[in-house]
């Protein structure tokens, strides 16, 4: 692995490099659907995004610009892999309900997997971040008398 992808990976925790798992097998999985395609467009060209688009955000969080995030990067990259996950299962339900599981049908398995851990480790990531306090500081106690 070149230095600077290595120095990259080495910054991400457990958590984000399970994403990062995740994001493999669905960039795999676009490939080996892109193999067996059989004139069908599209083998999880959505979720192939979305894992681009995690590696970036990863890249950019630990880039040494500083980002001002519109939300927490652990909420951002859950919603995508959530999204990716969710389309990701139901392609695969439709796919085996319809035509079985053939070369083809094994790429949306796989990219259903990677979703699945890419969603997994973003929640995993997002229950880790810490929390603002939920409630209020109790009022202070009247003065003695």
């Amino acid at each position: 692995m070149p230095p600077t992808l290595q120095a990259f990976w080495n910054k991400l925790n457990a958590n984000e490099k399970l994403v990062m798992y995740g994001a493999g097998l669905a960039v795999v999985a676009f490939l080996l659907g892109a193999v067996a395609s059989r004139g069908y467009f599209g083998t999880g060209s959505g979720d192939l995004i979305a894992a681009i688009v995690i590696a970036i955000i990863y890249w950019l969080k630990y880039s040494p610009n500083k980002i001002n995030w519109p939300a927490p990067v652990q909420t951002i990259v859950l919603v995508i892999a959530g999204i990716s996950a969710i389309f990701a299962i139901l392609g695969l339900l439709a796919w085996i309900g319809f035509f079985g599981l053939d070369l083809y049908g094994i790429a949306i398995l796989v990219n259903a997997v990677g979703c699945g851990i890419m969603a997994y480790g973003a929640w995993k990531e997002y229950q880790a971040m810490p929390k603002a306090a939920s409630t209020p500081p109790a009022p202070p106690a009247p003065p003695a008398a």
